[in-house]
């Protein structure tokens, strides 16, 4: 059923994103969100980031890189950015979309299989080439969920996003591969809870996985992971790639752009 769900969506956003800009503009299509994290519902969205390649005409007179969200009839979410704008992201190490480096639900243009593996056996570098920015992002995007649920303590899926922030965060900053990062296995544990069955059921807003104790604990637990984010990105180093990373994503943003080229003029 899931992967029906994801083949479903996956190829609606291909025929729109085809009918409306030319398959040849598209690298890929990823998804991104819990179904990446092993921690999806049978409710979950299935959202999707694609990256447009720009003709060489647009890349040189169009000041401004594409950038577009999409929506279909379930609200779901297919963001469009032009592979330098995705770049771009990628440097700002926001989990978000550095999964869309990982995922195995996705489709990729088989014209551009080149470029496709070479972002694909560089990913792992991407992924990790600034930690502190990584880490920091990280950080940002807790601390404001933590900040919202004060405002409103049974928001449980913004307490899943939280746990499920710290327990990617651990992991990073361990030095874990990226897929590791990403996904939440059965071994995996938050307090005195497995971690995985706990976010689901969060998720889900089922409250029966939480007993007296850990909902009269719950400022507590909040202030703790607050702690543990304002100060997480201390002693965080960068890796010695930077500067190898930074050359490959423009380098090979320029080759997809040429290769359009070469397949419109064919």
């Amino acid at each position: 059923m899931k992967m029906n769900k994801i083949e479903f969506a996956l190829k609606y956003w291909h025929d729109r994103l085809s009918e409306e800009y030319g398959e040849d503009h598209i690298l890929n299509i990823a998804l991104y969100g819990s179904q990446n994290y092993n921690i999806d519902t049978p409710y979950s969205d299935v959202d999707v980031k694609a990256i447009y390649i720009p003709s060489l005409e647009e890349s040189v007179l169009e000041r401004k890189w594409k950038s577009i969200e999409l929506h279909n009839k379930n609200n779901e979410h297919c963001e469009l950015k032009d592979i330098r704008e995705m770049c771009k992201m990628y440097q700002k190490q926001n989990l978000n979309f550095l999964e869309t480096l990982f995922t195995e639900y996705r489709w990729d243009n088989s014209k551009y299989k080149k470029i496709n593996n070479a972002f694909k056996s560089k990913a792992e570098n991407i992924a990790h080439y600034n930690m502190c920015y990584g880490v920091k992002s990280t950080c940002g995007q807790a601390l404001s969920t933590i900040k919202m649920l004060r405002s409103n303590p049974i928001d449980l899926k913004k307490f899943a996003k939280i746990i499920y922030l710290y327990l990617y965060l651990n992991k990073y900053i361990d030095g874990h591969d990226y897929r590791t990062c990403l996904r939440v296995d059965e071994s995996e544990r938050f307090l005195s809870f497995a971690a995985r069955p706990l976010l689901i059921d969060l998720k889900l807003n089922n409250l029966t996985s939480f007993d007296n104790k850990f909902m009269k604990e719950t400022d507590k637990t909040l202030i703790s992971l607050e702690e543990f984010f304002k100060n997480a990105s201390e002693n965080v180093k960068s890796t010695n790639d930077e500067t190898n990373v930074r050359y490959f994503l423009k380098k090979t943003a320029f080759d997809a752009i040429m290769l359009y080229n070469e397949l419109l003029a064919v």
